[in-house]
């Protein structure tokens, strides 16, 4: 019987995982997606303190053959008290058995199946000539996009910077220069956002937080990817700017607007998954990626991880 384990933070940082095998890892979730081969229950959501929430997210994948939960809790105090404000775990088990496999610490694969999203989505829908690109939130997306986004994007050259703390967008600014990129900060967001090729707004929930940005800011042609949820952006203009506007998976982000947690940005055009089959290919005005985020993707990258650290004997053995 195949031991079960634990990785946390510091051992999945060990196994040096990248964009890359988080970008691999995701584009195969979204083609056993569009061929039926993953199932998907909706989140499910309980209320903490405030507008603090803890959810949990199921699915299976066909390929390897896994199913698993990502239970992660939502609370925008954390970073006040030194904590991140996103914190949870992965289990995955055995799709034939029912057996579980591995838990992981969620934080990295968090961050980074989220960018590889985004990445993904602008090979398809961004001018792949694209040299700047506009960051709106400067935390821990802001850094894992920037990396997917080089992958997908090579000739990217400046970065226009906007975010609220002093410190987070030194932090982005020295992390975009070391990446030989040219690093502007700005304080006026509509700076941030006008005539870049390619936006990320990645800003985190906060009480009466208000919606700052205007779609209309952007030049004809830029691709967005809000990865906030939406939250960032002026609702009324959002969808006679965009001529293509696609999600990760269209059912359970229709709930989420349903619900007033996802901008009401549909109808929706697609899916990833129809970019990698070529049901939707990308025009010639501004294209936008709106997405709730999906357990596939997380599942697919912790198995991947899982593999590496069976590989290479990390991990700590727990008895069942």
């Amino acid at each position: 019987m195949m031991p079960l384990l634990y990785l946390s933070s510091d051992a999945i940082a060990a196994l040096r995982p990248d964009a890359r095998l988080a970008r691999e890892a995701v584009e195969e979730a979204f083609r056993l997606k569009a061929a039926g081969r993953t199932r998907m229950a909706p989140k499910t959501a309980v209320a903490l303190e405030g507008s603090d929430v803890a959810m949990a997210m199921v699915g299976m994948l066909a390929e390897p053959a896994v199913a698993g939960v990502k239970w992660v809790g939502v609370c925008a105090q954390n970073p006040a008290a030194g904590l991140a404000s996103i914190n949870g775990v992965i289990v995955l088990s055995d799709a034939a058995t029912g057996l579980p496999r591995v838990i992981l610490d969620a934080g990295w694969i968090t961050a980074t199946r989220t960018a590889a999203c985004s990445g993904l989505a602008a090979t398809y829908l961004a001018d792949p000539n694209s040299t700047t690109a506009g960051f709106i939130g400067c935390g821990a997306q802001a850094h894992a996009n920037l990396d997917a986004l080089r992958l997908a994007l090579p000739g990217l050259e400046r970065v226009r910077i906007f975010g609220r703390g002093e410190a987070s967008r030194a932090r982005f600014a020295a992390r975009v220069t070391d990446l030989g990129l040219r690093a502007e900060i700005t304080s006026d967001p509509q700076e941030a956002v006008r005539g870049m090729d390619v936006v990320v707004s990645s800003v985190p929930p906060a009480p009466q937080f208000r919606s700052f940005l205007d779609p209309r800011w952007l030049k004809e042609g830029a691709f967005v990817s809000a990865v906030d949820l939406g939250r960032s952006w002026h609702q009324a203009p959002w969808r006679g700017v965009f001529e293509r506007v696609v999600t990760d998976d269209t059912e359970q982000s229709e709930a989420l607007i349903s619900q007033g947690k996802l901008l009401d940005g549909g109808p929706f055009d697609g899916e990833i998954g129809d970019l990698l089959t070529g049901k939707i290919r990308r025009g010639g005005g501004a294209s936008a990626l709106l997405f709730a985020g999906t357990p596939l993707c997380d599942l697919a990258l912790a198995a991947r991880i899982e593999s590496l650290a069976r590989a290479s004997g990390l991990g700590l053995e727990l008895p069942r």
